[in-house]
């Protein structure tokens, strides 16, 4: 199949290869092991002709896989919310299909949710800014400008509570 020039594969299982990589072994070649559900990937330093036949299939795979969701979600019983997730990413990495009205909906939905999320971004940060500059104004604006100034609100602030607590006195008596 396809010769690298570092030949060691790594048999990566699960939906996370660059989590869970489970062995590492020398090899000459690229190739799944089906009977164990992995996928063997070889060599990391590959000549350029095997990097562009591999992102080939890769981009087959794409284009293979939109069209099997795509009518899956025609179906009311093959259909899921994931399906419809995994579609819509796919959507905008496969060859354009404009005459196709659902690759032209879940581009536009694709794009649309990004300008909205970016705007929500937008706005929360200046929902904080704006909050974090009036708590600031408030406490400059309170804060007492010299400590003859604030010791005369501690001793107002001590008398208020001494006269508090005396009228408190005289009322349960």
């Amino acid at each position: 199949m396809f010769r690298a020039e570092a030949p060691c594969v790594a048999a990566v299982t699960g939906s996370r290869p660059w989590a869970r990589v489970r062995s590492m072994r020398a090899c000459g070649g690229l190739g799944s092991s089906a009977d164990h559900g992995e996928l063997e990937l070889t060599g990391f330093c590959m000549d350029a002709q095997a990097q562009e036949e591999i992102t080939r299939k890769i981009q087959q795979k794409k284009e293979e896989l939109y069209d099997v969701i795509s009518m899956a979600q025609q179906s009311f019983w093959t259909s899921s919310s994931s399906n419809k997730r995994l579609l819509e990413h796919l959507a905008v990495q496969v060859n354009p299909r404009p005459e196709d009205p659902k690759w032209r909906r879940l581009c536009f939905s694709r794009r649309a949710k990004a300008v909205l999320d970016t705007v929500g971004y937008v706005a929360a940060t200046g929902v904080v800014a704006s909050v974090a500059v009036n708590v600031v104004v408030y406490f400059i604006k309170s804060y007492p400008k010299d400590r003859d100034a604030a010791r005369a609100m501690i001793r107002e602030e001590m008398r208020e509570a001494r006269e508090a607590k005396t009228r408190s006195g005289l009322k349960e008596h």
